[in-house]
This record gives structure tokens, C-alpha cells and sequence, in this order.
């Protein structure tokens, strides 16, 4: 057989290249034309952190790797930034909820509760380029937000209002009605997911959309004129952010609202049925919104819905004819890394006549799977499943029952890195692990070709039925019932049956393999019911058991889940910020809770903590147990304590936090130890803290005050 050679790589060069491909004009901040920080906050002055796509940290813990601080409100020119696109902001009609661009900031919420949110808000102005000289020198427009505020306020600003607009502030609104909205700083950025950073959050509801990037979302027909008339915009060209709030919280400083990046909304709009919208497709991921097997799948889920526990489906890709490719986590990711890929299902323009494994053929069915990730493993997930479909043409003359999957190495079609073959002859479909994209061939010994053997299906249980702890130790027991074949005869007591588990490194097989050489645990049935022993590994995640008979006519599947264990040390508690003072309150948060593996630990467990030097002012979650008792929430401790000097003169506080898996307080996972200044203020200037921790305690509720429409909202 001849070996492949320059005419493939040639004719595959001019096929990738012919792919229809649309100018990208990305939806991001493209330009900074002007910017006046007065007394930013140091370390963020770096005014072209805000450019291009954004980048969050979720609700807990901002991303500060992109943030620019605006500086505070002032004399003179004041604190602003303007920004510029590359394509004007539309006010589209099909623009979701009526929203056209998003700011985006670095807010938090304060002790995990979406009912409060430290925030510094940014007044938001728009400009159209009117004149068409690619200048913000057209009028100004501005958008007033939930506090009807004007831009007469600026440079100098105003005293923070009532209810407070800044700071740590509880949301003073009835049930989910959000009370503030329409201004920049208030709503915290997601890490990226999909196509979230052009999908909006509602404004005018706590919390955060799910799907959408967080941040603030804005309808360009909320802009007014000085005299506060609506401006009639159709689409701007420009962006100002504003510092307003002439304040400051203490020795934290001024309020200094920062930004991280601006998009324009994308359309709700999606030709292909993928879940991604056109104009994300287009614009920022360059796939082919007119095809569903050319789109984006993610890399992980943020932790805020629910997060990716390892063996968890994150995305598939598929076309008409049933070729797919789907991703799998693995577990907790790390470090500096993408949260999307880019894939591409494509028929390849001939398939090379390259050699092949000794006694195969090949088939008639190729596919060219291609990702922005050249290597799974690498990307923190697990080897991709691909899946191939093929007719009864393409294998004719070959084995059904031996077909495998072949990788393209670049002189020859090869089994390295092919691995889990799954083979469903009812449907025409071969599945298979790798962990590198590629060109990929079915093949097969001689054999008659498409027998379409019906298939049913094997009835599997697990015991215990609720999973187990991934300790490396504990034991689960899989077994089938009895089952008849298609054609209503038993199955041949001496057939084998093949299982395999999924993800692999997730638990180990304890019986005897009877077939070595063969994929898979080769097992006999015992009075027709296959029983198996798996042994847990130390991962957490979702087991996938699956079981056939040799040749394929019968197959079961089962998921068992297995579990976090209890939560181990070290866990790290820091304060959210770190020039925070007593008293407070203080808001700390921690790393990721795990056990003993590093497995993150099931929401919901409750954690002992303890304060020495002052008391923690989060409620207590289940004071019938002995000490103050908090929560796991999205994998992560979030909590509020104030500092208590004991003599209460003292100049500085100091605060021992100690963590425990246990009420009895036995089992100690994390300490830390923390001073903090103390900083009296003056009583005028406490009222708002003492307001707030009214609030905190639920002393003092706000009264409900109905949500001002601005002119021009949809």
C-alpha cells in the first residue's frame, strides 16, 4: 500500500484554507481614548488592563488580574475613562431582555449572599461618533440609573446616598427585586463559560444569571440628555465610566470604582441550535454559526453552578450524521489556563492511502476532528470521546464486530493513544478515547460487512445504591439481571462479557480478567447474573459502568457516584480585603474545602469555626450542635467576623481563626492568624456601619420602595 504523502497534506492545507471565514470585529474595549485617576488605587493604574475580553473570578473572589482603577470623584477633571470598539453598540430589537452592552467590574458578594455585594459604582455616559471622525468630541448622554442621579454631580461627585450606593451594602429591596441597578461596579464578573461575556445578567434581579457573565448590563434607550430628556440613540460608538461618590470607606480609602472590561451584548440569536449565539460565534470564537458541529465547548463549569466534579459531561459536539466529540472533566483545574475549545467536525477532502496495522483494512469512514486545544490531558480534562458514525457501505467486506479506530500520525494510521472502544453496531456508531484532535479512520479485519444485530438492554444495579467514598478503599458491587436476547433466547453461558469503567483512574476492578489480551475486564455470567467488584480510587466523581456482551447484541450502563470525603486540612482563610481594620466587619473567604485526596468537598457540609479575638457575626447554621457552625457553599467558606479589642482601647486586634471538620472540635483543618488596626470613627461616619449591621442581623428592615423606569426602557 502506498504511504501518505505531501498531496494529502497539500489537499488538507486547501481545504482548512477554503473554509468560509468572516472578518472578526471583536465586542470587546478596542481603544482607550482618554482617561484622569485621582488617587487610584496603586498596583491597578494600568488603564489598558480593561482592553479586550474580560476576565472574572466569580462571586467570591474577583479575577484582579485585569482591573483598572478610575480613581475617586474630585476637583478638576474629576475620575473618568472613555472607551471605543471596533463596531458601534447597537440597540438592537434582538438584543436579549432589550440589554446592549455590559460593563464589567471587580465587585464581591459579602459573605457569599447575593443580598450583599461590596460595590463602587461608576456613573456610565454614552456618545454616538455623529460627526464620523472616530473621536469622542460628540455629545455626551447619560445614563441615571436606579437613583435617577444626573451629570451635573460631576467631577466633584456627591456624598453617598440613602440607602448607601457604596461599599458593603444589603440589597434594601422585597425578595429578588434588586433595589440598584444601572450603574457600573455593582455585579460581579463570572470566569468565562461559553458565551457568557456577551450574555447578559438581569439588572433588576439579586444574583447572577445563569450563563451570563455577570457584570452590569445596560439598554442604550436609558441614556438622557442635561435636561434629562431621552436621547433617541440607535447605537454608540463610545463609553465614559465616571467616578460620582465623593466618600470613603475609612482606611480603606476612598471609593474608587475599577472596571475590567466592556462587551457588547450578542443578539439572541442561533441559526445552528449549538447554545452559542451567532454574533459570539462570529466575533469572538470565529466558529461557523451556520453549522453545530463547528462551535465552542467548555473546559470546566464555574463552581457557582455547580462546578465540575470529575466525570462530569461539560459539552458535545455533534453533526447531522451522528459524528461527535465530548468532553469530560477530569476534576479541580489550576493554575493560568483556557476555559473554552474551539472544535470542528469535517469530512477530509480524500482519505490518505497510508499504511495501516497489520491484517486491517480500512474502511470508507474518516472524520477530521479539530480543536483550539492540541492536547486534552494537557487542557486539565480528560481524554476526549469521539464518536464515529458510518453506513453499510463504508464498511463492506470489513468485521463489524472488529472495527477500531485508527489516529493519522502524520506517515500512517495508528492505534497509539486510541483507547475505551465502544463499539454499538444497531446504530452504526464506534466511540473511542484520545487525548489529541486528528484525522481518524475506522478499519477492520475481512469480514461480511453491516449485520445490524438488534440490541437490548442488560438491567445493572449497584450496591450500596447511593455510591461511596473515594478513599481508596471502599468496595462497590455491580450486578445484571437475568436478560434475553432480541430474538427471545439466553444468552450463551459461556459467552464473555466485556466491562469497562469511565473515567478509568476513578476506581479499579477486582475480578480476574479471564481475557487479557481483549479491551476491557472480561467477565462470565453465574446463572446468567454478572456480579463485578470495583474498588474506589481517591477521586471524587460520576462513575460510569458500562457492560456488553462480546459481540455486541446486549449492553447496560450505570453512573455511580463517588463521594468527597470529610473535609481536611490545610484550608487557607484570608480576609477578602486585605487592608481591612476593626472592627469591622471583616469578610474572609477560604481556598477550596477538600478532604484528604483533594477532592472538593459536597456543598452544604458544615464546618466548625471558632474566633478568638472577636466573634463571628455570620449566622450560626445549626446552633443544635455545639460551637458556630458554617457552610460549604460552591466549595468555599465565606463569612463575616468583628474584631474585638478586649479592653477596647487597644491600637491594634488580634484575631485567631481556627477551622474544624467537627462540632467537638477535634479535628482541626485551618487556622490563621491575623492583626488588624483598629480605626474609631467618628459617629456621624458610623452610622452606616451601624446601619449595615443592623441590617446584617435583621434588626432593622428597609422600607419597600418601588423601582424608578427610566425614560426608554423596553
Amino acid at each position: 500500500m502506498r504511504h501518505y504523502g505531501l498531496t494529502f497534506l497539500a489537499a488538507l492545507f486547501l481545504f482548512l484554507a477554503a473554509v468560509p471565514a468572516q472578518a472578526a470585529v471583536h465586542p470587546w474595549v478596542a481603544r482607550i481614548y482618554d482617561y484622569h485617576a485621582i488617587d487610584p488605587v496603586p498596583g491597578f493604574t494600568d488603564p489598558g488592563k480593561a482592553l479586550g475580553k474580560p476576565a472574572g473570578g466569580g462571586v467570591y473572589a474577583p479575577d484582579q488580574s485585569h482591573v483598572y482603577s478610575i480613581g475617586r470623584a474630585g476637583a478638576g477633571q474629576g475620575s473618568f475613562i472613555v472607551f471605543g470598539f471596533e463596531a458601534a453598540i447597537e440597540d438592537h430589537p434582538d438584543n436579549p431582555q432589550g440589554f446592549d452592552f455590559i460593563v464589567f467590574s471587580n465587585g464581591f458578594w459579602v459573605g457569599g449572599s447575593a443580598q450583599r455585594r461590596w460595590i463602587e459604582p461608576a456613573l456610565v455616559q454614552v456618545s454616538e461618533d455623529t460627526n464620523g471622525n472616530g473621536l469622542p468630541d460628540d455629545p455626551w448622554y447619560t445614563i441615571p440609573g436606579s437613583r435617577n442621579l444626573a451629570a451635573s454631580m460631576l467631577p466633584q461627585g456627591i456624598p453617598d446616598l440613602s440607602p448607601p450606593l457604596s461599599g458593603n451594602v444589603l440589597n434594601p429591596g422585597p425578595g429578588t427585586e434588586e433595589f440598584n441597578w444601572g450603574y457600573a461596579g455593582l455585579a460581579p464578573t463570572m470566569p468565562e463559560y461559553l458565551d457568557n461575556y456577551m450574555r447578559p445578567d438581569n439588572p433588576f434581579e439579586t444574583g447572577i444569571t445563569e450563563g451570563s457573565g455577570g457584570g452590569d448590563a445596560f439598554d442604550i434607550a436609558w441614556a438622557v440628555d442635561d435636561a434629562g430628556n431621552p436621547a433617541g440613540l440607535s447605537r454608540i460608538h463610545f463609553v465614559r465610566l465616571c467616578a460620582f461618590i465623593a466618600g470613603s470607606h475609612g482606611p480603606l480609602g476612598a471609593v474608587t470604582p475599577e472596571v475590567v472590561g466592556i462587551a457588547a451584548i450578542a443578539r439572541d440569536v442561533d441559526t445552528d441550535g449549538d447554545g452559542i449565539l451567532d454574533d459570539y460565534e462570529v466575533r469572538a470564537a470565529g466558529t461557523d454559526p451556520q453549522r453545530r458541529e463547528n462551535t465552542v465547548l467548555p473546559l470546566e463549569r464555574p463552581l457557582e453552578w455547580g462546578g465540575s466534579p470529575a466525570g462530569t459531561l461539560l459539552g458535545r459536539a455533534e453533526d447531522a450524521q451522528g459524528n461527535a466529540i465530548a468532553f469530560y472533566s477530569s476534576g479541580l483545574r489550576k493554575g493560568k489556563r483556557a476555559y473554552n475549545c474551539a472544535v470542528d467536525i469535517q469530512i477530509p477532502p480524500e482519505i490518505p492511502a497510508a499504511s495501516l496495522p497489520d491484517g486491517l483494512l480500512a474502511s470508507g469512514c474518516a472524520r477530521l476532528f479539530t480543536a483550539s486545544e492540541e492536547d486534552f490531558t494537557a487542557a486539565q480534562i480528560q481524554t476526549a470521546e469521539f464518536t464515529l458514525a458510518y453506513d453499510a457501505a463504508q464498511i463492506a467486506g470489513l468485521d463489524e464486530g472488529r472495527l477500531e479506530a485508527l489516529r493519522f500520525d502524520g506517515t500512517s494510521f495508528s492505534r497509539t493513544g486510541i483507547e475505551n472502544i465502544t463499539r454499538d453496531p444497531e446504530e452504526n456508531l464506534l466511540s473511542f478515547r484520545c487525548s489529541r484532535p486528528g484525522l481518524f479512520l475506522l478499519a477492520s479485519e475481512p469480514g461480511i460487512g453491516d449485520t445490524s444485530p438488534g440490541r437490548v438492554t442488560i438491567p445493572l444495579t449497584a450496591e450500596p445504591v447511593d455510591g461511596v467514598i473515594a478513599d481508596g478503599s471502599a468496595v462497590i458491587v455491580v450486578r445484571s439481571d437475568s436478560f434475553l436476547l432480541a430474538d427471545g433466547s439466553s444468552p450463551d453461558p459461556a459467552a464473555l462479557y466485556t466491562l469497562a469503567l469511565f473515567p478509568e483512574h476513578l476506581a479499579s476492578v477486582v475480578n480476574e480478567d479471564l481475557d487479557p489480551d481483549t479491551a476491557g475486564i472480561q467477565l462470565l455470567a453465574n446463572s446468567g447474573i454478572i456480579t463485578a467488584s470495583l474498588r474506589a480510587g481517591t477521586q471524587a466523581g460520576s462513575l460510569t459502568v458500562m457492560l456488553a456482551l462480546s459481540d455486541g447484541t446486549a449492553s447496560g450502563r450505570l453512573i455511580v457516584p463517588l463521594r468527597a470525603g470529610t473535609a481536611a486540612a490545610p484550608v487557607t482563610l484570608e480576609p477578602l480585603n486585605p487592608r481591612a481594620t476593626a472592627p469591622g466587619p471583616i469578610h474572609f473567604t477560604s481556598d477550596p474545602v477538600t478532604d484528604q485526596f483533594g477532592n472538593p468537598v459536597t456543598d452544604g457540609t458544615l464546618l466548625t469555626l471558632e474566633v478568638i479575638g472577636g466573634r463571628c457575626i455570620t449566622p450560626d447554621v445549626s446552633s443544635a450542635q455545639p460551637g458556630h457552625q458554617v457552610t460549604v457553599t460552591q466549595h468555599r467558606l465565606s463569612f463575616s467576623i468583628l474584631a474585638e479589642a478586649e479592653d477596647g482601647k487597644a491600637d491594634t486586634v488580634a484575631v485567631y481563626l481556627k477551622l474544624y471538620a467537627d462540632p467537638g472540635k477535634t479535628v482541626l483543618i485551618g487556622s490563621s492568624f491575623h492583626v488588624f488596626d483598629v480605626v474609631t470613627m467618628p459617629l456621624q461616619k458610623a452610622f452606616y456601619p451601624a446601619l449595615l449591621l443592623l441590617l446584617f442581623a435583621g434588626i432593622f428592615k428597609a422600607p419597600v420602595r418601588r423601582r424608578r423606569r427610566l425614560p426608554g426602557r423596553k
